[in-house]
Formats: C-alpha cells, structure tokens, sequence
C-alpha cells in the first residue's frame, strides 16, 4: 500500500528507541485509517516524540481533497452501534476499543489538506 505512485511515508521516529506492542499496533491501525483519507495520494508522516509525561504518537495524512470519512470519525471513538457498523469502518472501531482499553484518547485534527490523529501514550 505505501510502496505505491500514490502514497508516500515518512517516518518520523528515532529507530533507536523501542516502542512497546501496544504503540506499534496503534501506529500501524492509524496508518491504515490515515490512507483511506487519501483518495487522490499524498503523504502519511508517523511521529512519536518521548517525554516525561509519556509518549505522543502522530499520524498525519496530507494530499488533495483528504477526507476523513464518518464511518471512521465514529468508529475512533467506538460510538457506532454494534448493528450499524458496516466492513469499511470495522477498523477504525477496533482502532477506538483499543484506545479505550489502553485509557488514552485520540485527538483528529482535521485543516485543508490534511488530518492528523494525535495520541499521548
């Protein structure tokens, strides 16, 4: 998916610091949600900066016409009822039960051309 013409990545983090399995599988989710707003290609940055209050993950899609759909926007927070989620939003429900269980939120910061996820970790 990032090795295409459409999709670039850049990847913010200082390999030399490890990041645990819960951070990975969120940065690999918000990723994925983070590609499907860029229908017409664009670029996914992937920070994670450390600090003494925790660790503040950051992923940015920006291309023309980004768009986060609603299916997504609900599922972040695992507000869609079980009955009404549908295949194309299933992800970014997972995404938000993960962070629930984690006891994190996630902020969607959404300007002209691009949206970013921000989670303190």
């Amino acid at each position: 998916m990032f090795n295409s013409d459409k999709i670039g990545l850049d990847w913010l983090i200082d390999d030399s610091r490890e990041i645990g399995r819960d951070q990975a599988r969120l940065l690999l989710n918000l990723a994925l949600i983070a590609a499907e707003t860029l229908t017409r290609g664009g670029v996914i940055r992937v920070a994670l900066a450390h600090g003494d209050a925790g660790s503040r993950l950051s992923v940015e899609a920006a291309g023309p016409d980004v768009a986060l759909a609603e299916r997504h926007r609900q599922g972040l927070t695992a507000a869609t009822p079980l009955a009404d989620l549908e295949e194309r939003g299933i992800h970014a429900f997972m995404t938000g039960l993960m962070v629930a269980a984690a006891g994190t939120t996630i902020a969607v910061l959404e300007a002209p051309g691009s949206v970013t996820f921000q989670a303190t970790l």
